[in-house]
């Protein structure tokens, strides 16, 4: 039923900061980790590319607000939660909150350990009904392509 929260960290980066606003509160310890906690939302009429759901064949456009926790060592992500910026009740929407958790990856062949979603929650509230989907990533592999230019 849902696909693409795996990638919901990539709103962080350096290039995607100018649409949001940020706020220090504090540190924190999270999953065996020393972490800094930080609110982060996105700034209406900034985001160049919203989130974007379909319920019921609808169309749902969506901005968020959220908390990451980084770890004060290495500033990789251990946490993140999100929650609906404003609820939606022209759609009938009135909650959605995802939380992703984040661990360390060695993939084979791969030089270095990569830090990856390890579990994503999905929960919304849609028409009155509440559903709740659970993701675990495992086996992560690492994709590789050979490719070559042929003149014609």
């Amino acid at each position: 039923m849902t696909v693409g929260f795996a990638s919901e960290w990539l709103r962080l980066l350096p290039g995607n900061q100018p649409e949001l606003r940020f706020q220090y509160l504090g540190r924190e310890e999270m999953d065996g980790h020393k972490t800094m906690v930080i609110a982060f939302a996105q700034v209406p009429g900034h985001v160049r590319y919203p989130a974007q759901f379909s319920f019921d064949r609808t169309l749902i456009t969506a901005l968020f607000q959220g908390i990451v926790w980084v770890d004060a060592s290495d500033f990789r992500l251990v946490r993140m939660r999100e929650d609906l910026l404003a609820r939606r009740p022209d759609l009938h929407l009135s909650e959605m909150t995802t939380t992703i958790r984040f661990a360390e990856v060695q993939i084979p062949k791969a030089p270095t350990a990569l830090w990856l979603p390890k579990e994503v929650t999905i929960a919304w509230e849609y028409k009155g009904i509440a559903v709740e989907q659970r993701h675990l990533y495992s086996d992560f592999r690492l994709y590789e392509v050979h490719s070559k230019i042929v003149p014609q």
